[in-house]
């Protein structure tokens, strides 16, 4: 699910309020009675308020003035390019449901 634009999360204010609600967004792992992690990304209980109280009142947009400026997304490689791509003789069909196989996919690289 995006979450680039107002329009792309407004419609996931629910499901937002209820995974933020039951901490399962954003993930942590770590169990916070043990030990103080750095880098926890876990939200404060006024930042859950704060979710809640948007999705609770429909999620209503703020003030435009207010918004960060439009990302600017790189076209191609934004590190520098790699010295080979190798590619893929044919695709490798992936179902839409259920188990993948693992497989192994050989792919001449031209190395010596």
């Amino acid at each position: 699910m995006p979450f680039v634009t107002y329009e792309e999360t407004k419609e996931w204010a629910v499901p937002i309020r209820e995974a933020v609600r039951t901490k399962k967004m954003p993930p942590w792992f770590a169990d916070p009675s043990f030990e103080h992690f750095a880098d926890d990304p876990s939200l404060t209980p006024q930042q859950i308020a704060t979710f809640t109280a948007w999705a609770d009142a429909g999620a209503p947009a703020g003030d435009p003035h207010d918004a960060a400026p439009p990302r600017h997304w790189t076209t191609g490689w934004n590190i520098d390019p790699p010295d080979r791509i190798v590619q893929m003789p044919s695709a490798v069909a992936i179902s839409a449901n259920g188990d993948v196989e693992y497989t192994y996919e050989i792919v001449s690289t031209q190395f010596t």
